[in-house]
């Protein structure tokens, strides 16, 4: 009989624990819901003050290109100057003319390789029935030589930032760039000497021609390489003379639209060792990073550009929750 009351005082005992937690779980969950619903409703009080009150909210376009498709159009075998041609030659056990053949597609091919990571591209060189379209390309400009933008220097800080900070390679020159080539007087030749980087840039002379080529291949930016130039870094006398000295790479472009109007010019430059002649080497390490240059020259908006007139309210968060 003892037992009997024992077991059933436990019994009562682990009844009332069960109620017990029934109602404190039923309590918490009140509260959780009330803590929820508060929290709701200072999220609709402040977003409401702030989509009445706040400022106009200015909407950003999106990034966009300017231009449907761009036409790489390779320079001309007669634009290549090396001042080291011997040294390639000898090493590379080629010939002058396949040297400037093999240069001259791989610029074009490492172009396009860079250039369709923003834009759709087609090369004249890759076509086996362009010969006639690539010497109309030509046959459409003549060359002026124009004072080049300066490359400004980058060092290893430059090289660690953002991508977007280091589009800016080169800055323009504030002087006109048509420089005084000279003049006569008195039957006698007044010579001014110009010691600048100059560039080969492009007068369209038969608009006509890039219109046709536009309507042919659907194109709207042409990207003229008209030179290539490797030579030797003699500017500091003492690196010279202790062969320290570098070797630049140089590609210079004019960038025209369909209409025959030049949008953008200039040369970009790659230095690399005194020592290095395998053109196999300096197509595969160097050749890349000029192109890069190139590309980064392309017109195109690579950050959201504001419109001032394009302006909204605040998103109310009541707004949100209807959808």
């Amino acid at each position: 009989m003892a037992t009997f009351k024992h077991n059933d005082c436990g019994l009562n005992i682990l009844l009332r624990l069960k109620l017990e937690l029934k109602s404190l779980i039923i309590v918490s969950n009140n509260m959780r819901a009330l803590c929820i619903k508060i929290s709701f409703l200072l999220a609709i009080f402040f977003t409401n003050g702030i989509a009445q009150n706040g400022p106009d909210v200015v909407l950003p376009d999106t990034a966009k290109p300017m231009f449907k498709k761009v036409m790489i159009i390779p320079f001309e075998e007669s634009m290549y100057l090396c001042g080291v041609q011997s040294f390639l030659a000898q090493e590379s056990g080629k010939t002058h003319d396949e040297i400037v053949k093999y240069f001259r597609e791989s610029v074009a091919l490492e172009l396009q390789n860079q250039f369709l990571f923003k834009y759709n591209t087609v090369s004249l060189l890759h076509y086996n029935d362009t010969a006639r379209d690539l010497f109309r390309a030509y046959d459409a400009v003549k060359y002026k030589f124009e004072i080049a933008p300066v490359e400004v220097e980058e060092d290893e800080e430059t090289e660690n930032k953002t991508l977007s900070r280091a589009k800016n390679l080169f800055k323009k020159r504030e002087e006109d760039n048509n420089y005084n080539r000279g003049s006569t007087a008195g039957g006698q030749i007044r010579s001014t000497k110009n010691t600048a980087q100059k560039f080969a840039n492009v007068v369209v002379t038969k608009p006509e021609s890039l219109t046709y080529l536009s309507k042919k291949y659907n194109t709207d930016l042409f990207v003229y390489i008209t030179e290539m130039d490797i030579e030797n870094d003699i500017s500091n006398q003492m690196s010279f003379i202790n062969n320290e000295y570098k070797r630049i790479l140089k590609i210079h472009f004019s960038m025209v639209n369909k209409d025959g109007k030049v949008i953008e010019k200039g040369l970009v430059a790659v230095t690399f060792p005194n020592s290095e002649n395998n053109i196999n080497n300096i197509r595969t390490l160097y050749l890349p990073i000029a192109a890069k240059k190139l590309c980064d020259k392309l017109p195109f908006t690579p950050t959201p550009m504001v419109d001032p007139n394009k302006k909204g309210k605040a998103v109310r968060a009541t707004d949100k929750v209807k959808r």
